[in-house]
């Protein structure tokens, strides 16, 4: 009986190869108060492989996650600074006359023009020969339901419109035949 003792002190081959193929160290009993036996050169390269094989999963996922968020912020900072700044106070609107100096007229604008103006370009041309600039009444950063558009040609205000941007895109709507 002091021989099977013996032998099932000492390591099996069945019970290597099975601590070997799931990457157990040789002197490993399974015991957590047990001291862990030598490790290996294989076991530290393998260690460290599969930690730079985790940070460079993490910067894989982490980094392209970060800039995307970074591009939001920073598209979300333009176009809250655009809408800011490209309104076009309605008294200031309905001081313009046409005829009036274009230098005169640029003093009043605002320094950018508002972005929401693809329906409105759609939808109604703009003056053969003139160059037309688009503000919006309020700065709602949700989108504009109204545009301004003034042109100037040879130096003058040639006209001034308000439009409707639900209006147009409706009108838009049904020259496309979509419903």
């Amino acid at each position: 009986m002091g021989g099977k003792a013996a032998s099932a002190d000492a390591a099996s081959p069945a019970t290597t190869a099975l601590r070997t193929t799931f990457g157990l160290p040789p002197g490993d009993t399974g015991d957590p108060g047990a001291a862990p036996g030598p490790v290996s050169e294989s076991a530290r390269y393998l260690e460290w492989a599969r930690r730079r094989v985790r940070r460079g999963l993490i910067t894989a996922i982490v980094v392209p996650a970060a800039l995307l968020a970074l591009l939001g912020a920073v598209m979300a900072g333009h176009h809250v600074y655009v809408t800011l700044n490209s309104v076009l106070e309605p008294a200031d609107y309905r001081a313009l006359r046409i005829g009036a100096d274009q230098a005169d007229a640029e003093r009043t604008l605002p320094a950018m023009q508002t972005a929401g103006t693809g329906v409105v370009r759609a939808t109604v041309p703009e003056p053969p020969g003139a160059a037309c600039r688009y503000y919006s009444p309020e700065a709602n950063l949700l989108g504009t339901e109204w545009v301004y558009r003034l042109c100037f040609a040879d130096g003058r205000l040639i006209t001034k419109d308000a439009y409707s941007t639900s209006v147009l895109s409706r009108r838009l709507d049904e020259r496309r035949g979509t419903p």
